[in-house]
């Protein structure tokens, strides 16, 4: 991997930062309705994260242009799916833990029904986020020829 000390700095940031979380909330520093607080709106970061993320490849496509955009647009698209269905699946699928209840779409109301579409949608998106890095190595491959 090419990582530099910046790259190490966030990931190890986010992990020290994970762990730290965890140990007040354990050490009793964090109380549970507040651990249950940020935990709730965790998800909602992640998301706007993954949008962050896709306008900084929407402002690259014209520098970079050709296969590279073709690939990260894979990456952006598998990305962009799961953010938009992210809050459906947590709404409506995982309702119940949220205190409310199921709801049907298209004539689907039972849970296991939702269970087998969101979960199986969210392994096929990141599946296809694979599918675009599979490319960038394909792409190298060429390149090295």
């Amino acid at each position: 991997m090419n990582l530099n000390s910046k790259d190490y700095g966030v990931i190890l940031g986010g992990v020290l930062i994970s762990f730290l979380g965890a140990f007040a909330t354990e050490a009793g520093i964090i109380s549970s309705s507040l651990a249950g607080t940020i935990t709730g709106i965790l998800p909602q970061i992640t998301i706007l994260t993954i949008l962050v993320g896709l306008v900084f490849v929407y402002l690259a496509r014209d520098l970079l242009g050709g296969e590279v955009v073709d690939n990260l647009d894979v990456i952006a698209t598998g990305f962009l799916i799961y953010a938009i269905t992210w809050w459906p699946h947590k709404q409506f699928y995982h309702a119940d833990a949220l205190g409310g209840s199921e709801v049907a779409f298209f004539g689907i109301g039972t849970p296991g029904a939702w269970n087998v579409f969101f979960h199986t949608l969210t392994a096929a998106l990141f599946g296809l986020v694979s599918f675009g890095f599979y490319r960038f190595w394909e792409m190298s491959q060429e390149v090295n020829a």
